[in-house]
């Protein structure tokens, strides 16, 4: 399926005409079809208030750290699929487990529930 822009610039007009619409709040550019892939794999689409950046400050803050400790620090180019999922699966369990949060009194996510 061929996308709806083909450089940036075409992409950059899509942006600003959904953006002028005021549709993009709290919203991304979606590919063509995306929608109906997720639909025919029957997955659940997570979905916030329009706007709303509240609603998924939680998320947002954990992918944050992930990319800044995990993702930025090495490089990848090498790496297998395999690979890149056990260490994005070790770092979830380390943050989890080990990882201590000033916000938790100095104890993991893990710890603060035990």
């Amino acid at each position: 399926m061929k996308p709806a822009w083909t450089t940036t610039a075409d992409l950059r007009a899509q942006v600003q005409r959904r953006w002028d619409k005021g549709d993009l709040l709290g919203a991304r550019v979606a590919p063509p079809g995306e929608l109906s892939r997720i639909a025919g794999a029957k997955l659940v689409r997570s979905m916030s208030r329009k706007g709303c950046s509240p609603d998924n400050a939680a998320c947002e803050g954990f992918f944050g750290r992930l990319k800044t400790e995990m993702f930025f620090t090495r490089d990848w180019l090498s790496t297998t699929i395999e690979k890149f999922v056990a260490a994005v699966d070790a770092y979830i369990r380390w943050y989890n487990d080990a990882r201590i949060k000033i916000s938790l009194g100095f104890r993991s996510p893990c710890r603060r529930t035990k």
